[in-house]
């Protein structure tokens, strides 16, 4: 317990044109702490990602994105302890595209 471990997410552009996405993920609570980067610049984008969202650059058609999820178990956290980590992606464009991706971390 308490060792940190990374869940990968992986955004694609499936749609007909150039699209950003707004990220909104899980907060954690209950003495875990997700943290939120992007892959390709290594930027810590936690406080947008739980706050308000996280906009994407645009990307093209079939163009994808990795995001990581940087998971901590309380340091007590006994065996079987799990964290559903949840990530939504929602297109600007059309607010109705809304995408749902989702993570189980557990102790071990």
């Amino acid at each position: 317990a308490g060792r940190a471990l990374s869940q990968w997410f992986v955004l694609q552009n499936d749609g007909r044109g150039n699209e950003r996405f707004v990220l909104n993920g899980t907060t954690g609570g209950g003495g875990w702490m997700v943290r939120y980067f992007d892959y390709a610049t290594g930027a810590d984008i936690t406080a947008a990602v739980i706050g308000a969202g996280w906009t994407t650059p645009a990307l093209s058609v079939g163009a994808t994105l990795r995001i990581r999820a940087l998971v901590t178990p309380p340091t007590a956290a006994a065996n079987g302890a799990s964290l559903n980590t949840t990530l939504t992606a929602t297109a600007t464009h059309d607010a109705t595209n809304i995408d749902v991706a989702r993570a189980v971390t557990v102790v071990q």
